[in-house]
């Protein structure tokens, strides 16, 4: 219990002290590069899956687009979810851990086939 008030704590003192950078890039017309979005809600779901839920919370916190919601990428995590070829719903594995399986399995791949034309 202690340590979740801590978490929280943490986060609204992150919260507190970027809204000034977020109001600068706001007023400056910074947008955030998708990417980042994207990123950011793999690492999310990644720690939702593994319970960290105290990290999540501060991360949450400490995100520069904070307003930003998962809709703005829906589409391209709707691809990404086909392209590794993930199940939807709550009870999947991260994406995450797909893309780095696939990334894993081309790699191992183009190994193989790079010993295949030496031999």
């Amino acid at each position: 219990k202690l340590e979740s008030i801590r978490s929280l704590l943490r986060a609204e003192v992150f919260k507190y002290f970027n809204a000034k950078l977020l109001d600068d890039a706001v007023n400056n017309g910074i947008e955030t590069p998708k990417l980042n979005l994207i990123i950011d809600e793999l690492v999310m779901e990644y720690l939702k899956f593994n319970r960290h839920i105290h990290t999540l919370n501060t991360f949450k916190g400490e995100r520069q687009h904070a307003q930003t919601c998962k809709e703005d990428v829906g589409p391209e995590l709707e691809r990404l979810t086909s392209t590794f070829g993930c199940k939807k719903g709550e009870d999947r594995i991260p994406l995450l851990y797909k893309i780095i399986q696939g990334i894993l399995k081309t790699m191992l791949s183009m190994k193989h086939d790079d010993q295949k034309t030496i031999s």
